[in-house]
């Protein structure tokens, strides 16, 4: 079965209830004041059952920030989706999150909607095709 190359979720939808549920990933205090700053970059796959699957990453600060992502989405839980036979289908999409270290706090934002529809449109789709077919 071929995933689905979809749209990355919404991060910044508050409409959804079941996106205002979502677990964010968490700063990682362990790590020395600051030294956990930047972009992560991922391609993930979900599942048929809405469960995450495979995540590879591009772009990340450093192991902790990576660790506090993939933590986060292993949570996630998304609708499912199915193909043209009605069967379920794997999604496979490309998400962002920015590690900000600012005031002596650490804290993570989700990117906006525009941000992770750049990164996860035609790019994202080739890095997703490329990270998970075989």
């Amino acid at each position: 079965m071929r995933p689905s190359t979809n749209s990355p979720p919404r991060l910044n939808s508050h409409a959804d209830k079941h996106e205002r549920r979502r677990k964010w990933p968490e700063y990682p205090e362990e790590t020395e004041a600051g030294s956990t700053k930047g972009v992560v970059f991922a391609a993930v796959l979900f599942g048929t059952d809405g469960k995450l699957s495979k995540i590879k990453f591009y772009d990340t600060p450093n192991s902790q920030a990576s660790d506090a992502v993939k933590k986060a989405l292993e949570k996630w839980r998304l609708k499912k989706i199915f193909g043209g036979g009605q069967e379920p289908t794997m999604t496979r999409t490309a998400i962002r999150f920015h590690f900000v270290f600012e005031d002596g706090k650490g804290r993570v934002e989700v990117a906006t909607d525009q941000e992770q529809n750049e990164f996860g449109g035609e790019w994202g789709k080739r890095v997703c095709r490329a990270s998970f077919d075989e």
